[in-house]
């Protein structure tokens, strides 16, 4: 004997068959959104890495020019020039083997002024040539690394500098916080075969 199904029993099984609906859409749904977030977080990471690798290009093409116009301004024996771009406190570090007059440690920019003052004086410049050059940047801090040639007195001692210079971001500039001029265990020397032939010679 057939059995109708009751108004009930389909009600039923329509309430099931719906719901099975919904929730085969709800998860469809949700497994779209978090596919769509995820793929949003990449783009947003990819473009951070973007902006992050361009900053740091600006960076290196700003200190590059820094240090270029530090080297031409006591190549060229310009106080106020060399002075420009030091920190409030910086400091300068000079080794020159095998004894420089100027050898030492020097805080502050009247300490760091006197030196170059004395320097200029005893030297004049006839030009310098530079080698080896790299600027690498982290975060706030840019370092600067070459081999720096200074022909001195006149063209009577040529000194080889290992050069090192340390820019630290103020806001929105690079300010020159730490100078080697020749470092520590690999210090400047006069260069063999081109000898001071004065006094007035003080690298």
């Amino acid at each position: 004997m057939n059995t109708k199904p009751t108004n009930k029993t389909i009600s039923r099984n329509a309430f099931i068959a719906t719901t099975a609906i919904l929730v085969i859409l709800l998860v469809g749904t949700g497994a779209y959104s978090l596919s769509s977030m995820s793929s949003n977080q990449s783009a947003v990471s990819s473009d951070q890495s973007t902006i992050s690798s361009l900053q740091a290009q600006l960076s290196q093409s700003e200190v590059t020019q820094l240090a270029y116009a530090h080297f031409a301004a006591i190549g060229s024996e310009n106080l106020t020039a060399t002075m420009s771009q030091y920190s409030s406190s910086p400091t300068l570090y000079w080794v020159v083997a095998p004894s420089s007059p100027l050898n030492g440690t020097y805080t502050g920019t009247s300490a760091v002024q006197g030196t170059w003052t004395k320097f200029f004086k005893a030297n004049p410049t006839a030009y310098y040539s530079l080698y080896n050059f790299t600027v690498s940047v982290s975060g706030n801090t840019a370092t600067v690394k070459a081999d720096v040639w200074y022909v001195l007195g006149g063209g009577k001692a040529t000194l080889k500098l290992p050069y090192v210079l340390v820019y630290t971001s103020s806001g929105s500039s690079w300010r020159l916080s730490q100078e080697y001029w020749g470092i520590p265990g690999n210090p400047g020397r006069v260069s063999a075969g081109i000898v001071p032939t004065s006094s007035s010679v003080t690298a």
